[in-house]
């Protein structure tokens, strides 16, 4: 019977994710120009953004396509009449290099500011903060669950993310060997769904990913910090400062506004 109900949740999630993908496909696709292809750089004055697939990020439901970056870009561009071609990815190591490779002008992701970060890239002004948190399934005891309970337990990421660097840190903390898997194919959003079907153990993301995915699986729970408050920023390369001044002013002016406001109480609640 488990492996049958392994290989069901196996079946469910990939029919979430092929479904989720062509939704995207479909909708990105009629975000861009007729000469625009969906994996290639648009050029002239257009901003090519690069947008992790999550709930707070891009996401689709309805064949609509929404997220608080997502909205959030769209809106920029829109008030200061800069067209835009956004693309989804998944893979954050990959969407780095194709950051450095001259695509992507942004890439938006869950990609908290650190020193060693700074090193490579740019960062815009802070977006909002968050922290990240341990994603599992509730315990049929109730039992409380702290950070010392991983001490030579697994927990998995999405390949690239900083949160490796955390959780190796926290394991000196605890003076015990957490293990990390860092999966090359899902991005958050799907590895916390595996987690809600038992297909893994446990995920660390941010903990406004986790809220948004937590509310619709009851199963889970993701009361456990593993990280202190972190900025949240978008990233550009190293040498397009020209570029990161221009989106800092344009965030800075818009922060202030009721568009703003609305926008950050529907993904996220009163500031």
């Amino acid at each position: 019977m488990k492996q049958l109900q392994a290989k069901t949740g196996k079946v469910a999630i990939y029919a979430v994710l092929l479904a989720g993908v062509l939704a995207l496909m479909f909708g990105l696709k009629k975000c861009s120009s007729p000469n625009e292809v969906l994996d290639g750089r648009a050029e002239g004055d257009t901003l090519n953004v690069a947008i992790e697939l999550s709930p707070i990020g891009l996401s689709t439901k309805e064949d609509t396509l929404s997220g608080f970056h997502y909205d959030l870009i769209r809106l920029l561009c829109l008030k200061h009449k800069r067209p835009v071609h956004i693309s989804a990815f998944s893979n954050l190591k990959s969407a780095l290099r194709q950051l450095e490779a001259g695509k992507f002008d942004i890439v938006i992701a869950d990609i908290p500011v650190t020193s060693n970060m700074k090193e490579h890239y740019l960062y815009t002004d802070s977006i909002y903060i968050d922290h990240q948190v341990l994603v599992r399934r509730k315990d049929a005891e109730s039992k409380s669950f702290t950070q010392n309970d991983l001490a030579g337990d697994t927990i998995w990421i999405p390949a690239g993310s900083l949160a490796k660097e955390r959780i190796h840190n926290l394991s000196e903390e605890i003076g015990d060997t957490i293990y990390v898997v860092e999966d090359p194919k899902y991005g958050a959003e799907q590895l916390v769904i595996l987690t809600a079907l038992g297909d893994i153990k446990q995920a660390v993301v941010n903990k406004k990913y986790a809220d948004a995915l937590v509310a619709e699986y009851s199963n889970l729970d993701n009361s456990t910090d593993i990280s202190f408050n972190q900025f949240q920023s978008w990233i550009l390369s190293k040498n397009n400062q020209e570029l990161c001044d221009t989106i800092n002013n344009c965030l800075n002016g818009f922060r202030t506004t009721e568009d703003f406001n609305r926008l950050y109480d529907n993904y996220f609640g009163r500031k």
